[in-house]
């Protein structure tokens, strides 16, 4: 999908799915964020929405929050309730139960051409959405890959079903993207690098841009958030 562009084809349906979103706004949230603003801008979109859940990152429920909102710049939220509300403190996202039956209906509802996986937790919500939609929507997968400890490492394996049914996995590094293809067994074909992030550079790479100032100066490189080696912040 090229945005932008001018195109005879039936303007399309772009929906993001993220397990945490508005009023909750953390960097993945954020940038689902920015990117819904240029979709929307593009008369290749018709519209934009997210699913996502009523908790805030970690955990915390917010059964107040409408089960549809539109924001002003036209984002469409769709929110689903878990059950119990509160979730044992095991996991960053969630680990309650989000009705399968919702997901389709707010997918029939909202009706896309293209649905988005942001992050790679959010196991329940991408199984159920991919079932419930796959044959008639385009699905893209951001893992926002991060190495898994012991204790999760069944995640591998669920993420590996996913990322091999979808139709593109985009990564934010080249060495992100090497994760994503031994840990997700991801194909060459679906596989795709859209930078967000620093790569690390190696002994003998050049610098491609000129930097204002004395050459002899220290380069200060500012990275806002956690830092991830996954992200080719860590040399």
């Amino acid at each position: 999908m090229k945005v932008g562009m001018e195109t005879e084809r039936t303007p399309l349906r772009v929906l993001f799915l993220t397990p945490y979103f508005r009023p909750y706004l953390g960097g993945i949230e954020r940038a689902i964020e920015r990117l819904s603003f240029q979709l929307l801008d593009s008369q290749a979109i018709e519209a934009v929405g997210v699913l996502t859940t009523k908790y805030a990152f970690p955990r915390v429920p917010h059964p107040e929050w409408p089960d549809r909102e539109q924001t002003e710049e036209g984002i469409s939220i769709f929110r689903l309730k878990g059950f119990p509300r509160t979730s044992l403190p095991l996991y960053s996202v969630p680990l309650v139960w989000f009705s399968p039956a919702q997901v389709r209906h707010y997918l029939e509802e909202f009706n896309p051409h293209i649905v988005h996986f942001v992050g790679d937790g959010w196991f329940w919500g991408h199984f159920w959405s991919w079932s419930c939609r796959k044959g008639r929507a385009r699905f893209v997968f951001t893992p926002s890959y991060h190495t898994l400890p012991k204790s999760r490492i069944w995640l591998k394996y669920i993420n590996r079903f996913i990322s091999q049914r979808v139709d593109d996995v985009v990564t934010l590094t080249l060495q992100e993207a090497e994760q994503v293809r031994r840990d997700y067994k991801v194909s060459d074909d679906q596989l795709s690098v859209i930078g967000w992030g620093a790569s690390v550079m190696g002994r003998k790479t050049e610098a491609v841009d000129t930097v204002p100032g004395n050459d002899n100066d220290p380069l200060t490189i500012l990275c806002v958030g956690r830092l991830s080696s996954t992200k080719g912040q860590l040399g």
